[in-house]
């Protein structure tokens, strides 16, 4: 009768595989917090702030029942990425509200070049 054998891994070699594992995923972490780190900076910071600005506007759809706003502190997210307060304009009429989220920018950027992100809401 054929003898049944169990092969079975050396624990010597199952400790290695782990470690080589959990060496790979530390390196892949480091890795992409590397490039995260390394994009931050070259990653436009007005992009970031056309998402605000559209999930603000996406905020004040969804609990407003379109009624202007008294600030950006009824909102989650309230200052762009330079750290200035987000800025509300609303303009309400008989049958539709207009709101403009503003966002100054840089220090060395004036006004003129602001970036608004603006919806008009029917009522």
């Amino acid at each position: 009768m054929p003898k049944l054998v169990r092969q079975v891994k050396s624990p010597r070699m199952e400790l290695r595989l782990r470690h080589v594992l959990a060496a790979a995923a530390c390196i892949c972490a480091g890795l992409v917090g590397l490039a995260h780190e390394l994009d931050e900076p070259g990653y436009p910071r007005e992009q970031i702030t056309r998402k605000d600005e559209r999930r603000i506007l996406d905020e004040f759809e969804l609990w407003s029942k379109h009624v202007c706003p008294r600030g950006i502190e009824e909102f989650t997210i309230q200052h762009d990425p330079w750290g200035n307060p987000y800025r509300l304009l609303c303009e309400a009429g008989f049958d539709r509200v207009t709101l403009a989220v503003v966002s100054l920018g840089s220090e060395d950027v004036g006004a003129e070049d602001a970036i608004v992100t603006s919806r008009t809401f029917w009522r």
